[in-house]
């Protein structure tokens, strides 16, 4: 066998990996229902698509945005870009869900990193929007210096 061979047998091949990859994440998706029964574990095997499905959150997302008077971009409505796995962030004695997404092939120029409280739904956060760093939502000094630590933005 010829190395030609070999690489166009593996480029041939390639592409049902990479389907199969994707499609291994949406059965991997998880569901994100009622914010009370999420353990931990849940939460940090979630993304912010997973989050973006749930009716509660993506209302608190868009009144955030509303509420700071910035429009919402298209790719955090949908929230189908890349982003890590969720995180508890523990303040005081509240537990925040830590979350980011970021626009698919720009995303050192349009991300967007979210705090957000399941049982009060409260929201905050921190966007690079076509280069500009905007707060969302008002946060406190110390919801700031979490998001700060996440997103390097001061």
């Amino acid at each position: 066998m010829s190395l030609g061979y070999i690489i166009r047998r593996v480029l041939a091949i390639l592409p049902m990996g990479v389907m199969l990859f994707s499609a291994s994440h949406v059965l991997r998706a998880e569901t994100i229902g009622s914010f009370d029964t999420l353990t931990q574990r849940q939460v940090e095997q979630s993304y912010y698509y997973d989050w973006n499905r749930n009716l509660k959150f993506n209302s608190a997302v868009q009144r955030l945005f509303v509420r700071s008077k910035v429009a919402q971009p298209e790719w955090v409505r949908h929230g189908s870009g890349p982003s890590a796995p969720a995180q508890v962030v523990r303040q005081d004695s509240v537990n925040w869900i830590l979350l980011n997404t970021c626009k698919i092939h720009e995303c050192g120029n349009n991300n967007l990193y979210i705090l957000f409280n399941p049982p009060t739904r409260e929201t905050y956060g921190v966007a690079k929007l076509n280069r500009k760093v905007v707060w969302l939502g008002k946060p406190n000094a110390t919801q700031k210096a979490l998001l700060s630590k996440a997103s390097g933005y001061q």
